[in-house]
């Protein structure tokens, strides 16, 4: 088990094999990019322990939401707005595409909109907050 006073070394070994052990490491470590990459890559979720940093990083995000879309709503608003512009000039584009569904609707379970009436308005289809 690591703790405050682990080793990055200790720490990497852990996270390696449970993402989720991140929380238990020191906010030094926690900052670092190398650990928390090495955390979200093995579980998406882990991005939550992360520093407010590097859960503004979008290497670190993207790695995190590509092992699970769960892990979104742990980044910073910047990462999500931009993820947001992204994914509706996506959808524009390519409106048959259903991955693009497919994500908007796993993404949709932990989704709270600020205004229902903005919910189908693919400019705003970030425009909720971190539950």
């Amino acid at each position: 088990m690591i703790n405050e006073n682990s080793t990055k070394a200790e720490v990497l070994e852990a996270v390696n094999n449970i993402g989720s052990l991140l929380k238990y490491a020191s906010e030094k470590l926690r900052n670092d990019k190398e650990v928390v990459l090495a955390a979200v890559k093995k579980n998406g979720d882990a991005l939550r322990y992360a520093s407010d940093e590097l859960r503004g990083d979008r290497e670190v995000v993207l790695a995190a939401v590509w092992q699970s879309a769960y892990a979104l709503p742990f980044a910073s608003d910047e990462v999500i707005a931009e993820m947001g512009r992204c994914l509706a000039e996506h959808m524009a584009k390519y409106p048959e595409c259903e991955i693009i569904e497919e994500m908007v609707a796993c993404w949709g379970d932990s989704m709270e909109y600020d205004d229902q009436d903005d919910a189908t308005d693919h400019a705003d289809l970030f425009s909720w907050r971190k539950k």
